[in-house]
């Protein structure tokens, strides 16, 4: 089991995460239907996000708006590995 091995990885609280260990941490919240909370843990308050050709959308507050909305209309999703 995929959690097992992870809890493992990483023993001491000061031990940083691995870039593998975070996207399983990211991957599973979403799996898991928890995309604010994975939103809150992952972006940073300046984060831009990009959706192809449109405007960059800046910082957290407005993006956080865009994902409740986004969640809103999605009724599911699969994360690809």
């Amino acid at each position: 089991m995929p959690g097992a091995y992870w809890a493992r990885a990483w023993p001491r609280a000061d031990m940083p995460k691995s870039t593998a260990e975070l996207e399983w941490e990211l991957n599973q919240a979403l799996q898991d239907k928890k995309v604010l909370e994975a939103f809150e843990q992952f972006y940073v308050d300046d984060v831009v996000m990009q959706e192809n050709s449109g405007e960059p959308c800046r910082g957290k507050e407005a993006n956080r708006q865009r994902t409740l909305e986004w969640a809103g209309r999605s009724r599911s999703f699969t994360a690809r590995g």
